[in-house]
């Protein structure tokens, strides 16, 4: 008998150290997922603070909408010392759902050339995106600005299945992505895709920009930068640098040849070349 129970005693207890193990391994998930939560949350203000605002007032292609938006958001954080993600997008006026939707920049512009700088120029689907989240949104915009200009300063035009374009959509994804999150910016650039009127999954150029998009975003988890840059063109600096010369190693993809003037249905490599 005392056999018996002794044998329970056992049984019993190692039942209790298993459910205390497993206990264990959901609290310390639960605080990691916290963890994560909370560090994002804390790291609002660097975020924020990244956003030249100055810069951003200068542009002739940055959408009048997004303007007014930043106008908001920096007299709200110079006047407040806390603020969260939530404060935030209080200030920022949402996508407007019953609004057409536009593909282009300027009449007669082709606008797959271009990523979406304004709230009117967003498909259905990057706005759903942009509304979960409008502060997001507003940086992912802000950067497509930039990665616009990027673009065609180097490369000298902004064009389709080149190595400028291979370079706008993974600049786009990882200053995009710094400025929000990686989760984030990827539901947006798929966003992008998705909502084109001739969206389909299997083309070369929706194939091409996906995965720019990924290689742009993981490019990102491998740049290292200053705890404290000296201005505010550091880390924008380092970004392009590292995106174009993963362009210019063959890294990324693309599908026209401009120079011979053919035009590729599957992807290849990019290349050194410097203008498209």
């Amino acid at each position: 008998m005392r056999i018996i129970k002794k044998k329970f005693s056992i049984a019993l207890c190692l039942m209790l150290a298993i459910a205390m193990c497993s206990l264990s391994i959901v609290n310390t998930a639960a605080l990691s997922m916290l963890s994560a939560d909370v560090a994002d949350n804390s790291d609002l203000k660097t975020k924020i603070g990244y956003i030249d605002f100055s810069y951003c007032y200068k542009s002739k292609t940055l959408g009048e909408n997004v303007k007014q938006d930043l106008k908001n958001v920096e007299k709200y954080i110079k006047q407040t010392k806390k603020y969260s993600l939530s404060d935030l997008n209080k200030l920022i006026k949402k996508a407007d759902k019953a609004s057409f939707d536009t593909y282009s920049i300027s009449k007669g512009t082709d606008y797959s050339k271009y990523l979406p700088t304004s709230k009117v120029q967003l498909n259905s689907y990057e706005k759903k995106v942009f509304n979960s989240n409008p502060t997001y949104g507003m940086v992912v915009l802000v950067q497509a600005d930039y990665a616009n200009k990027q673009e065609k300063n180097r490369f000298g035009s902004n064009t389709m299945g080149t190595n400028g374009d291979a370079f706008r959509h993974a600049l786009w994804n990882a200053m995009g992505a710094r400025g929000t999150s990686v989760k984030y910016m990827e539901q947006f650039a798929t966003a992008h895709e998705k909502g084109s009127r001739n969206y389909n999954p299997r083309s070369v150029d929706t194939q091409m920009d996906l995965k720019n998009n990924a290689i742009g975003r993981n490019l990102l988890k491998s740049m290292k930068f200053p705890n404290r840059p000296p201005n505010g063109m550091t880390i924008p600096f380092i970004i392009t640098t590292n995106i174009a010369n993963a362009v210019n190693s063959g890294k990324m993809v693309r599908y026209v040849d401009v120079k011979k003037q053919k035009k590729y249905n599957k992807l290849i490599k990019t290349n050194s070349s410097s203008k498209n």
